[in-house]
This record gives structure tokens, C-alpha cells and sequence, in this order.
């Protein structure tokens, strides 16, 4: 189990370099999703990266105050995957959410048919 997670987290901090290093040299381009209870769901359209045998990488958040944007994986066949960096003491480094499903009338179905076009 520690070395699923282990593997998990250095897998996650491979993943998120060259998105990290894009991300300071250009500016972000949100594009935002509404869902049916009006809270808004933003993609920063310039972090979309294609990772082989995987699926689309982007920078995405829900809509505060501020946009608190986490790194989401797509595997453009109806499921998605969120990497969170929370900070909990009891963990070290980021967590994966797991593959979850993105239902086509979904914001997160809307999210995938949009990146998963730019591929």
C-alpha cells in the first residue's frame, strides 16, 4: 500500500514539472463551467498537456474568491482523476483522488470533451 502511494506521488511530481515550468512563463486563460447549482468550475486552458498512455493533464479549480486550481487527469473515455497538494500534516507530498467517472452532461464530462479535443 506505502509503495502504491510512494510510486503515486513521484509519478504525480513527474507529471507536474514541465506543467509548473509552463505555468511561470505564461499566463493563465480560464475558461469557465457552470454546473446545474450555478457554482462555477474554471480550466486554465493554457496548462493542457497530453501525457502518452494516460491522458490530458490540466490546471483546474472551483470558482471563490480565488480559483484554487489543482492538477485534474482526464483519460478521455469517461473518467477523471484529481491530484491534491492539501497540505495535510499526516501526509507527505500530494494525493491521488482515484479514477473517478465524468458523465457526458457533467461539468467534468464538459471539462473532458473540450481538453480531450485539443489532443
Amino acid at each position: 500500500m506505502k509503495t502504491v502511494k510512494i510510486s503515486s506521488i513521484i509519478l504525480g511530481l513527474l507529471l507536474l514539472t514541465p506543467i509548473i515550468l509552463a505555468q511561470s512563463r505564461q499566463s493563465a486563460k480560464w475558461k469557465a463551467y457552470e454546473a446545474d447549482n450555478g457554482a462555477k468550475f474554471e480550466v486554465n486552458m493554457n496548462t493542457v498537456r497530453v501525457i502518452r498512455g494516460l491522458g490530458v493533464l490540466v490546471y483546474a479549480g472551483w470558482h471563490g474568491e480565488d480559483i484554487v486550481a489543482n492538477p485534474y487527469i482526464f483519460d478521455c473515455h469517461g473518467h477523471f482523476e484529481i491530484m491534491d497538494d492539501d497540505n495535510n500534516p499526516e501526509e507527505s507530498g500530494p494525493t491521488m483522488s482515484g479514477w473517478l467517472l465524468a458523465p457526458p452532461y457533467s461539468v467534468a464530462g464538459a471539462v473532458a470533451k473540450d481538453i480531450c479535443a485539443k489532443r
